[in-house]
């Protein structure tokens, strides 16, 4: 009898591995040619509820394009490429999760994670392979809670 019936990894860091929303947040500060601290008081707390999915990332965008002096469409192109760039799958990993699913177990992802980063980071294919995959800014709380 097996003692585990589900395995659920994370996503940043973990599945998909690199310099993690650290060099998300670095690449866009300097696309946008501001400093690091300019650039998180710019979006920190509008960041912080984009995560849990207060607001939508449409809305989330706008309020932070305009504390950037950008627009929202530019601020999107430029997080895309930034998690794209960042944020690379761990093929032995992902490999790995697969092999158990067909061995059986359930196997999920949780994350915290806001909408711009989970379209950059999950593929359509993902949602197919994964019995579950729960991000915060769909449920609505992070993991901690």
């Amino acid at each position: 009898m097996k003692r585990f019936k589900a395995i659920i990894f994370d996503l940043g860091g973990v599945l998909s591995k690199g310099k993690r929303s650290r060099g998300v947040h670095d690449a866009v500060a300097k696309k946008l040619g501001i400093s690091l601290d300019q650039y998180f008081d710019s979006i920190d707390e509008i960041y912080s509820v984009a995560i849990t999915g207060t607001i939508s990332s449409g809305k989330a965008l706008q309020m932070m394009a305009k504390n950037l002096n950008t627009t929202p469409k530019r601020l999107a192109k430029i997080y895309m490429q930034a998690y794209e760039k960042n944020f690379k799958r761990d093929e032995v990993l992902y490999k790995v999760a697969i092999n158990l699913k067909k061995k059986g177990y359930k196997i999920s992802i949780i994350s915290d994670i806001w909408k711009v980063a989970k379209d950059a980071i999950l593929t359509k294919k993902d949602y197919g392979k994964f019995n579950d995959i729960i991000a915060s800014c769909d449920v609505g709380v992070r993991k901690t809670n």
